[in-house]
Order: C-alpha cells, then sequence, then structure tokens
C-alpha cells in the first residue's frame, strides 16, 4: 500500500483524472498550478511532504519537474488521460523495472482520506480559474516575486518548506 510521500506523477494523475470526471480537462500548465497548491496544502495541513520531489521556481511559476517532463509533449492541449510511466524499485536485494498500475495508484490516493480532502478541496477551489489567472496568483506570492531576477536569468531555486506552508490561493 504506498503511503506518503507519493510520487509526484501519481499526484498529477489523480488531479487529471479528478477534472476529467468533472468534465473540465486541465492543460499542462493548470496541471502544475493546482499540483502546487496541492502540495502546499498538504503540507499545511498535516506537516509532512506529500510528493518525494522538490517543487522549483520557474518564469510561470511552481513546477514539479517529474510532471514537468512527463506531461510536456502535450504543450497546451487538455490532458484527458493518465500518464503511464515506468517504476524503478530497487530494495538491496532485488533491482526491477515495469510500468506503473496508474489506475491503481490512483485509487489508492483516492483512498486517503487526509489526501484526497486536501487535493479535491484545491481541485474544487482552482479549476475553474484559467492557467494564467493561477500563474498570476503564483507570481503575486513573495516566494516566487523575490526570486524574480533570478527565475528570469535561468535559475530554478526549489521552494523552501516554510515557503510551501505560506503559500495561499485565497
Amino acid at each position: 500500500m504506498m503511503k506518503p510521500p507519493y510520487n509526484p506523477i501519481d499526484v498529477a494523475n489523480y488531479i487529471v483524472a479528478e477534472a476529467v470526471k468533472r468534465n473540465q480537462p486541465v492543460t499542462h500548465l493548470k496541471l502544475q498550478k493546482i499540483l502546487y497548491y496541492v502540495v502546499a496544502k498538504y503540507l499545511q495541513n498535516y506537516d509532512e511532504p506529500l510528493i518525494a520531489e522538490d517543487v522549483v521556481k520557474w518564469q510561470y511559476g511552481p513546477v514539479v519537474k517529474s510532471v514537468y517532463h512527463q506531461f510536456k509533449i502535450l504543450g497546451s492541449l487538455q490532458i484527458t488521460e493518465l500518464s503511464e510511466y515506468i517504476e524503478f524499485k530497487d530494495d538491496k536485494k532485488l533491482f526491477s523495472v515495469k510500468w506503473a498500475n496508474v489506475d491503481a495508484n490512483v485509487k489508492t490516493l483516492e483512498s486517503d482520506l487526509k489526501f484526497a480532502i486536501v487535493a479535491n478541496t484545491v481541485i474544487d477551489d482552482l479549476l475553474n480559474e484559467s492557467a494564467f489567472r493561477l500563474v498570476d496568483i503564483t507570481h503575486a506570492e513573495p516566494a516566487w516575486r523575490n526570486f524574480e531576477p533570478e527565475i528570469l536569468q535561468g535559475f530554478e531555486p526549489c521552494y523552501s518548506e516554510d515557503e510551501l506552508k505560506a503559500a495561499t490561493y485565497g
């Protein structure tokens, strides 16, 4: 059974599945912003990381790089399907590579009530916003705004735990 910190692609797939269920598929840009606020709100509520990866500051706001690379091929198209990925396991005795069971992973996330409450609250709050409205909201936060010159020069500072705890969209 999976437990936090989760694979960021599984969390992104959960957001995609919820958006599709609601007939409001997201773009890659919008997915990244919703993911950021799910990660931040989970940390705020439970004081533990949701995903096993840093969130970085890019020109258009927060990004989780593995999710970026997984979905970038879609450009600005709406995402209507879960993204499959290869899972690597190394338990010291055996190394294995296999396709992740993304449907099962999304169902596991659905059954994690702490996660589902946070994710669905953020999705409810942000799904109707445009991707660029969400970019503007993230750019207004000191965590991004204070690093804007560096970000625009191509640096990719990571969000600190304190910055994630301070993130808010309302």
